[in-house]
């Protein structure tokens, strides 16, 4: 999570895409289209990936790491890549469909509500 949208949350707002009608596919957006102009907005069902991105695999102090309550998002706004069955059914290409499966990735399309975030 970046600086914004954590100051974002804490205002009592939820993480919400700039232009969420964009034509990037999550094909494109796992692939590492520009993710300021991208729909989606990844997550993942890792602890260790969630730790990995947050730190920039280890090279940068992490940035915060937040909780999604995924039944708070309405279903057809989630596509959900985190195994490779499911990445199969809904990626393009080997390397994005191997990438959303090892980092049990999530995508929401638009937004995250404030309501569907967990601080712990």
């Amino acid at each position: 999570m970046t600086p914004e949208q954590m100051a974002s949350i804490r205002a009592g707002n939820g993480i919400t895409r700039p232009t969420p009608y964009h034509k990037t596919t999550p094909t494109q957006h796992v692939a590492g289209a520009p993710h300021s102009r991208a729909p989606w907005i990844f997550t993942t069902r890792s602890q260790a990936s969630a730790v990995y991105f947050a730190t920039h695999g280890g090279t940068r102090p992490a940035n915060p790491i937040i909780e999604i309550d995924l039944s708070k998002i309405p279903k057809d706004r989630i596509l959900d890549v985190s195994t490779a069955k499911k990445a199969a059914e809904n990626l393009q290409t080997t390397s994005t469909r191997n990438a959303a499966a090892a980092h049990h990735k999530v995508l929401i399309f638009g937004e995250i509500p404030h309501g569907a975030i967990i601080f712990k």
